[in-house]
């Protein structure tokens, strides 16, 4: 026959371990979260090259196309992917263009 303070014991021990189990879970699951649906959007900007040449400006990046294969290298160089870019040609004297990594 088990004695009452065995029984006790045991029990206190399975809630220990219970416990730890819970708390080992909840950190998993926090750590996933973290590590597979949060994710940092990182801004680059694509420099573009210009310069006066034969009395106009003459720029790398013409337009939105080119800015996003440069986005696009610029992204997938740094292990990311590119989610959007945007091409400002207002700006003056050279063009901007800037991209948003995920």
């Amino acid at each position: 026959m088990v004695s009452k303070i065995f029984k006790k014991h045991v029990k206190k021990l399975i809630y220990i371990q219970t416990f730890l189990i819970v708390v080992l879970l909840v950190a998993l699951a926090y750590f996933s979260y973290q590590k597979f649906f949060i994710n940092e959007i990182t801004i680059e900007y694509a420099k573009d090259e210009c310069g006066p040449i034969g009395g106009r400006i003459s720029h790398s990046l013409k337009n939105e196309g080119e800015c996003d294969n440069m986005c696009h290298a610029i992204c997938s160089s740094k292990d990311k992917e590119l989610k959007e870019s945007l091409f400002d040609f207002k700006t003056t004297p050279c063009y901007t263009c800037e991209c948003h990594c995920n």
